[in-house]
């Protein structure tokens, strides 16, 4: 991967800054609610259809969003914003493998403590991780999206989607029983 300027790294973090609180502040704040049952998932804005994915249009996504670019980010980017995509039309199939290539994608990145940008790959990834423990959960395989939600926590990424999320899954496990 490409080394990036100071001011490519910092326009990358307030991207995705802007994205969780254009996404998943709202529904966070609306998860919160002990009656709501929706999960928070979050998508990276202004890359890879988000702006369709967050009006609810997820089949043109799924049907227009790219995985095969080349530059490492931007392959995160389509693979997250797809994960998000195929989770809400619970595609879970589909879901499955997209959402693991996202995970997968900046997960060695975002543990080398050396490297002056794993903090930013340590958000990322933690996105990517409460996005599959979602689809985890929505699918019926708790201890898988409690790994998961408690992986992104871990990563120190500050993320409420995480937290909220191991919430409702707590939650959805008290009612059950």
């Amino acid at each position: 991967m490409a080394d990036y300027t100071k001011r490519n790294r910092r326009r990358l973090r307030v991207g995705v800054a802007y994205a969780i609180l254009a996404f998943a502040a709202v529904p966070a704040a609306a998860a919160a609610d002990a009656e709501d049952p929706r999960y928070v998932l979050g998508v990276i804005e202004d890359t890879a259809y988000a702006e369709t994915i967050i009006d609810g249009d997820y089949a043109t996504a799924i049907a227009a969003i790219d995985t095969k670019r080349r530059h490492l980010l931007n392959r995160f980017y389509a693979a997250n914003n797809l994960c998000v995509a195929l989770v809400a039309a619970r595609d879970f199939d589909r879901a499955a493998p997209v959402c693991n290539g996202a995970v997968e994608m900046l997960q060695p990145r975002a543990k080398a403590v050396r490297r002056g940008s794993a903090a930013e790959y340590a958000r990322l990834t933690a996105i990517a991780l409460s996005n599959r423990g979602v689809m985890h959960a929505l699918n019926g395989d708790e201890g898988a999206a409690r790994s998961d939600f408690g992986a992104a926590r871990e990563l120190g990424a500050r993320l409420e989607a995480p937290r909220v999320n191991l919430a409702k899954l707590d939650t959805a496990g008290a009612a059950s029983a």
